[in-house]
């Protein structure tokens, strides 16, 4: 009996996170969770998915102002994660660093 098992190809997985509704259904629905979900998310795909999610960003941003505190944490620690793998011109092109210090 062989114990092989199923290989996890990360190519295909990236694929069909970026084709699909995924990304932007989490963003949507803006709970701790979802966010939590998008910023494990961005660590695995790491560049790509920031290149797909930044006009999403100000959504992000906004869930800083959120009354739940969970919620906050949350986008606090995606919005880092974007800006260490983000190219500087997400993060000055959508005033990130304001707007982190307004907070």
């Amino acid at each position: 009996m062989s114990n092989k098992g199923v290989k996890f190809n990360k190519d295909v997985f990236v694929g069909l996170v970026l084709m699909g509704p995924i990304v932007k259904a989490l963003i949507q629905m803006g709970s701790s969770g979802s966010i939590q979900v998008l910023t494990g998310l961005v660590k695995i795909i790491r560049t790509a998915l920031v290149e797909d999610i930044k006009g999403e960003i100000p959504r992000n941003i906004s869930l800083l102002r959120s009354e739940d505190l969970p919620t906050r944490v949350a986008a606090m620690s995606c919005i880092l994660e974007i800006a260490f793998l983000g190219r500087k011109e997400v993060a000055y092109g959508e005033d990130l660093m304001k707007k982190l210090m307004d907070v």
